[in-house]
């Protein structure tokens, strides 16, 4: 509905909150009266450049040491109180408020008082530990509450902290997005209102379709003169230790041996010591056939990589999702050894998938060579990524059609 006054939080530069950025202007082309509640400088001069009549910015600097002080047990009741008149007011005037979460406290309190979307970008860990739950009974369903109870679980009962429980505030008040069926099917289970639920896909892959994305530039710069087959492998890890380097080493070694190149991304948060002992490894063993990319991050470039590849390595990544998205072959490995594997969501896209040793991996090079093979393997994908994760060109684009009927 045009001129709806919209709240839209996003409170610090969080990198898996980015996805915010990509709505503010669907909600702008939708005619909506949108003002970003924020008390991060950056995200201020960001968005007052786009010089809309549309847009607003709540600029509030001070929120910032304000809730780094919730973690002190004795300020934390008298910021409650605060947080509490400080949140009335400050979504007095909106219709609806649209939020990336609602399991903080000033999350929470901004989100408590008008009709408000949750918009969940990727899949959280009790997403995934339901999803193992509904293919593996044997599996516990998710303790939703585990992590904020172990902290200031009493106080923050006490000043109204009902994120503390499966539906956090209001039931009539909330409406939260999903990646897909199966993640909506939690929410549903966890007693939100079936029209309270909205598939959208992830707002992190906006835009990110094998047509969209233009990988020439990275080619360019990485892959020039590369004319083998490169298995990209997205690790997780944040130290590599014995077991780790010698896990690379196989994989490494296996997928050399296929007359293939092996490229490994390593995490965003990987520090340098970490990073100059995989390059000296790799300078030691396979100057030739495998190469480390540090500088690249974000979901676009992460795209543009898998768009490049013939397969894809992960330990228990979402870009594994992304891939499957991509029709590329995702290789399940764990490199330190310790779960086998067992409780990765991936495993359930198919066995063949699962590398446990190295022997497996051999087999399964081998077999996605082979062109009727490698279809039966992305059509296993397929089927299990439609319930995990909704493909959508433009997951921020459903948002104007959930605020329609929220309003309504």
């Amino acid at each position: 509905m045009k001129n709806t006054p919209i709240l839209l939080t996003w409170f610090h530069d969080y990198h898996t909150f980015k996805f915010v950025k990509d709505i503010i202007p669907v909600l702008l082309e939708a005619d909506y009266n949108v003002t970003l509640l924020t008390c991060d400088k950056t995200l201020k001069k960001q968005f007052e450049a786009l010089h809309s009549d549309n847009l607003k910015i709540s600029y509030y600097p001070y929120l910032r040491p304000i809730m780094r002080l919730m973690d002190n047990k004795y300020l934390r009741p008298s910021i409650w109180l605060f947080g509490w008149v400080w949140s009335f007011l400050a979504t007095l005037r909106y219709a609806v408020v649209i939020a990336p979460r609602d399991t903080t406290p000033f999350y929470h309190m901004t989100t408590s008082w008008k009709p408000t979307l949750i918009c969940r970008p990727a899949l959280g860990f009790n997403d995934k530990t339901y999803i193992q739950h509904k293919f593996n009974p044997n599996i516990s369903f998710p303790d939703v509450m585990k992590f904020t109870r172990e902290k200031h679980g009493k106080t923050d009962s006490l000043f109204g902290g009902s994120f503390l429980k499966d539906v956090r505030g209001n039931k009539k008040l909330k409406y939260y997005t999903a990646l897909g069926n199966l993640v909506a099917e939690f929410l549903q289970k966890l007693g939100t209102p079936k029209d309270h639920v909205f598939v959208t896909g992830n707002f992190s892959y906006e835009g990110l379709t094998p047509r969209t994305v233009k990988a020439s530039e990275i080619e360019e710069k990485y892959f020039k003169d590369i004319d083998k087959d490169i298995y990209m492998f997205f690790s997780s890890q944040q130290y590599f230790g014995e077991a780790e380097i010698k896990s690379l080493h196989r994989i490494a070694e296996e997928i050399s041996a296929n007359n293939a190149y092996f490229v490994i991304k390593v995490h965003p948060k990987l520090d340098e010591k970490q990073l100059e002992k995989l390059e000296q490894w790799v300078q030691t063993f396979f100057p030739q056939t495998v190469k480390i990319i540090h500088d690249l991050k974000g979901d676009y470039n992460n795209a543009c990589l898998i768009a490049l590849s013939k397969a894809v390595i992960i330990e228990e990544s979402n870009v594994g999702i992304l891939a499957m998205h991509f029709d590329k072959p995702v290789i399940i490995t764990d490199l330190g050894g310790k779960k086998d594997c067992e409780d990765n969501i991936f495993i359930f896209s198919g066995e063949i998938l699962v590398c446990k040793n190295i022997e497996h991996l051999s087999e399964i090079i081998k077999s996605i060579n082979i062109e009727e093979n490698l279809n039966l393997i992305i059509n296993t994908q397929q089927k299990f990524v439609r319930d995990v994760c909704f493909q959508s060109q433009s997951p921020c684009g459903h948002i104007p059609n959930i605020l329609k009927e929220i309003v309504e």
